[in-house]
């Protein structure tokens, strides 16, 4: 069964629900979300452990295909080379090329990022919001390495670190702190 399969469920079934920035584990094959839960056992088992060689894990095609899962989403500005998804879902096979050519990239380490589209996005006050759109390609690239990164770094984290963690907020971390302060009567 090809993981591309339009006939395939692959637990959304409205696009939009991906703008959502966390990995979400029901588009991940079954083999990468066993692979993910490895690397984090081993994180959390052998704090001192150093991963050496995940780079071939980028690569990986059913990487790559949930990556293109996460991040291949319609209506979503261009980078800087103009390439949108729809122009790459309205080709035949276009994504399994797509995702080929970036396969080969990395594999023979040829792949080079793409500069990022600089947009000044206005703000209420008149000032202006610099923002960067990479490559398609490039976002593609970033989730493959988001999702090997990911389960390593997770456990290395305490239960009470919010910061730059999916489904932790800063204002999370405010209500914990006002939970316990509340706890101990200093509220």
């Amino acid at each position: 069964m090809q993981p591309l399969d339009p006939q395939v469920h692959y637990g959304i079934t409205d696009r939009d629900f991906l703008d959502v920035h966390d990995v979400q584990m029901d588009l991940l094959p079954g083999k990468l979300h066993e692979l993910r839960w490895k690397l984090n056992q081993k994180a959390k088992k052998e704090p001192k452990f150093r991963f050496y060689a995940l780079y071939d894990r980028v690569f990986r095609m059913d990487v790559l295909e949930a990556a293109w899962k996460h991040v291949g989403k319609k209506d979503k500005a261009a980078g800087i080379d103009g390439v949108k998804a729809e122009d790459i879902l309205a080709e035949e096979n276009g994504v399994e090329k797509f995702l080929a050519v970036l396969h080969e990239e990395l594999k023979t380490k040829s792949y080079r990022p793409s500069p990022v589209k600089r947009v000044y996005i206005p703000k209420a006050d008149g000032s202006k919001r610099p923002l960067g759109i990479p490559t398609l390609k490039d976002r593609v690239a970033q989730m493959a390495v988001v999702l090997i990164l990911e389960p390593i770094f997770e456990a290395d984290f305490l239960d009470c670190s919010h910061g730059f963690r999916r489904r932790r907020k800063a204002h999370d971390a405010l209500e914990e702190i006002r939970a316990n302060l509340r706890e101990n009567g200093s509220l």
